[in-house]
């Protein structure tokens, strides 16, 4: 589950390169079980203040795919808010 406040993937300044992607490669290559990942883990992303669940893919055929499946809309996603609070009317 990605906490909010992390982005998915790297940022194009130096401070925002802490990235749940980076995260994992680094773990994979302590585990010495980096081979050969494609260039982005990520398949789809969630917003940088959002925590949530996401779906990786850790080869290219894999990250190809499943890409195609959430662009065609084949796959289906469900966002629930939860609130602590009253929320106001905007």
């Amino acid at each position: 589950e990605k906490p909010h406040g992390l982005l998915c993937t790297p940022g194009a300044t130096l401070d925002r390169q802490d990235c749940v992607e980076y995260r994992i490669r680094k773990m994979l290559k302590k585990e010495n079980e980096i081979n050969s990942l494609p260039n982005r883990l990520c398949v789809h992303r969630l917003d940088m203040d959002t925590s949530g669940l996401l779906v990786l893919a850790l080869d290219h055929t894999l990250h190809l795919q499943l890409s195609q499946k959430f662009a065609s809309q084949q796959i289906r996603k469900v966002y629930y808010a939860i609130v602590h609070g009253i929320v106001k009317d905007d």
